[in-house]
């Protein structure tokens, strides 16, 4: 009976607004992924940066052939251009009225919708049907947690082998021991109760040198986890649509072939993951320097262990979701690999062509943050160092390029300061 009144004002209240909330996140998607803005404002500018500078002795022949390559480039600029924002405003067109006609539709087909229903609703925490059954005996609770993804999870991280959680289920339990009280529908809540007065699971946990904060610890991370998995499906959610990338960011700023062979685009959707805890404010940091107009490059000084990388990863991953200032909207944030450029090179003066080769194409791009790590190696001399600052301060003095560069206290004090 729940289900049924649930249903109806499911259908008729809620779904009729996320359907109308959907759309418009469509539509201010498309907007975004079409790139309209930055398109609108360089319509007319060259194909990827490409343009010839005429020489300084001008003849009529190398005259037409600077003008007739420019007027190539930006006329093939502005063709893709001007086709992506006719394609961008058929498919705004399509979707408008794709939601105008399912939003009316969907008030009328009434019973038709109810297998939605059951899949868009929210799974209830197991905790519930404690309370539904009215089990207060520890062991029995224990016994129904234990069995359910929560536990799996939780002995599984703290490397518990489940046989040995099976031996608290045949424990014999004192007549004296208490019920439990279950305030509230949280599995996370109990398994931390139970860690801190169920007396046999609270000497097993003594035993593995672990107490009911680790408990509570861990089952935070496992609901972290599976909202962070919730969200994730709900693909249709603005901030999800938003995290790819635009396909037009890239028409306005230069090729770089070179820099895309020894370098990682940090923007792009990663082989691994990162998890940030209290770096916050360093992340503010890096963005409020970064969208400055002068001296905005960034040394990023550390421990190694502290989080440095992670750091640059997150705010790679604002720059490529957009929360961050005008300045830094359609940066790309890449490692450089200086190693690899130097280990291949047969003399000092090769790698230094090398490197000044490959941030000059950064350079000319436009849009490229370097992140070179263990900067001191490449700032001074010595065994396994190559003094690399007058080219790298050549290209990031002005406002073409910019670097973050990591480093230690310990190395920045001895060769960088």
């Amino acid at each position: 009976m729940n289900d049924v009144s649930g249903y109806f004002s499911w259908h008729y209240l809620v779904a009729p607004k996320r359907i109308i909330k959907i759309g418009l996140n469509f539509l201010i998607f498309f907007y975004h992924y079409f790139s309209v803005a930055l398109i609108a404002r360089t319509i007319f500018s060259p194909w990827k940066r490409l343009t010839i500078k005429r020489k300084r002795a001008l003849t009529f022949e190398n005259f037409f052939y600077v003008l007739s390559f420019n007027l190539t480039s930006r006329s093939i600029g502005a063709i893709v251009r001007l086709s992506t924002l006719l394609t961008w405003l058929l498919i705004e067109i399509v979707t408008l009225l794709f939601f105008v006609i399912v939003t009316p539709l969907w008030v009328i087909i009434v019973g038709l919708t109810f297998p939605f229903y059951l899949f868009f609703k929210e799974k209830p925490d197991p905790a519930l049907e404690l309370i539904k059954d009215k089990i207060t005996e520890p062991q029995e609770i224990f016994r129904f947690l234990a069995e359910t993804e929560m536990g799996e999870f939780l002995f599984s991280r703290l490397g518990i082998p489940f046989e040995e959680v099976k031996t608290l289920l045949t424990t014999k339990t004192s007549p004296k021991e208490s019920p439990l009280r279950i305030e509230k529908p949280s599995s996370a809540r109990i398994f931390h109760n139970l860690a801190k007065n169920w007396t046999p699971f609270k000497k097993f946990l003594f035993d593995k040198k672990l107490d009911e904060e680790d408990i509570l610890a861990v089952c935070r991370w496992f609901e972290r986890i599976e909202k962070a998995k919730r969200h994730e499906a709900r693909f249709w959610e603005l901030e999800n649509l938003l995290s790819l990338r635009g396909i037009a960011k890239e028409w306005a700023y230069g090729f770089t072939v070179n820099l895309d062979k020894y370098s990682e685009d940090l923007t792009r959707p990663l082989s691994y993951t990162h998890h940030l805890v209290g770096r916050e404010k360093e992340t503010q940091r890096i963005q409020q320097v970064l969208s400055r107009a002068k001296e905005n490059n960034v040394l990023l000084v550390g421990q190694p262990g502290v989080g440095r990388n992670t750091i640059t990863l997150e705010f790679a991953r604002s720059v490529k979701e957009g929360k961050v200032s005008h300045a830094l909207i359609h940066k790309r944030v890449l490692s450089l690999d200086l190693t690899t450029i130097l280990g291949i090179s047969k003399s000092l003066a090769k790698a230094q062509s090398s490197v000044d080769e490959v941030l000059k194409e950064a350079t000319n791009a436009g849009n490229i943050i370097l992140v070179i790590d263990n900067f001191d190696k490449y700032a001074s001399v010595g065994s396994g160092r190559v003094n690399l600052t007058e080219i790298i301060k050549k290209y990031a003095s002005g406002d073409k390029l910019q670097i973050i560069g990591i480093t230690t206290p310990n190395d920045f004090q001895k060769y960088i300061f």
